[in-house]
């Protein structure tokens, strides 16, 4: 009859809401014996003089933050001490290296004729007196020497006095110098912006210049070599 089967769906639901509800007690008065035996445990030990349950929890979380405390300690030291190693390294290899440089540097041909050109000056009695390696280091060095004499001019005055000196004796030099555009003799023109360029610019001087340099002085040069 369908009242029979009403009746046992109805007690199929209460059913089920009875064991859900006997359920959810039985959890919960689980929950509550494990918090009162927690306390109990807690408190013996305490009494006991021994760790309870949750200061070993607490202990073992200590115990554990310590463990990753030292183990990253330890690796920021190994890498300090890692980048240290490679810089000290470094440094090593840089000293090795520079210090076979200058043993190679010793045997380059500007070397050994430094120290052959030493050697004729100490021989001589005389040294070197550095000056700038540019244009004007002909008339820089003429003008210190000039001034161990007493003689005091400027390097722009002996500048001024060696284009006049071949301005006035172009003869002596005119034929020794070559145009750049024909590639024969100079000019005159050509010739008198060379000495022009000689006076008001920082172009080299060779041995045109030296020559006219030691007659507008008159005094002797004498130029020291190591080779020639």
């Amino acid at each position: 009859p369908k009242g029979d089967k009403k009746k046992k769906k109805d007690v199929a639901a209460e059913v089920a809401v009875l064991e859900a509800e006997l359920e959810e007690k039985q959890k919960k008065d689980l929950q509550e014996f494990a918090a009162m035996q927690s306390t109990v445990n807690g408190n013996d030990s305490a009494a006991n003089g021994q760790p309870g349950v949750n200061e070993v929890i607490e202990g073992l979380d200590a115990a554990s933050l310590h463990d990753e405390h030292a183990v990253m300690k330890q690796s920021k030291v190994s890498k300090a001490e890692k980048r240290r190693e490679k810089k000290r390294q470094k440094e090593v290899q840089r000293e090795k290296e520079i210090a076979a440089q200058e043993v190679e540097n010793q045997f380059l041909p500007r070397a050994v004729e430094e120290r052959e050109l030493y050697e004729i000056l100490a021989k001589l009695g005389l040294a070197v007196y550095e000056v700038p390696s540019d244009g004007n280091c002909m008339y820089k060095a003429m003008e210190h020497q000039l001034g161990l004499l007493g003689v005091m001019k400027s390097m722009s005055e002996l500048r001024q006095e060696t284009a006049n000196y071949m301005l006035s004796h172009a003869e002596e030099f005119l034929p020794f110098l070559t145009s750049k555009k024909s590639g024969d003799m100079m000019t005159t023109e050509e010739y008198e912006e060379y000495c022009a360029e000689v006076s008001s610019t920082t172009t080299w001087g060779g041995q045109l210049e030296l020559k006219a340099l030691s007659h507008a002085c008159k005094v002797p040069i004498t130029v020291v070599q190591a080779y020639g």
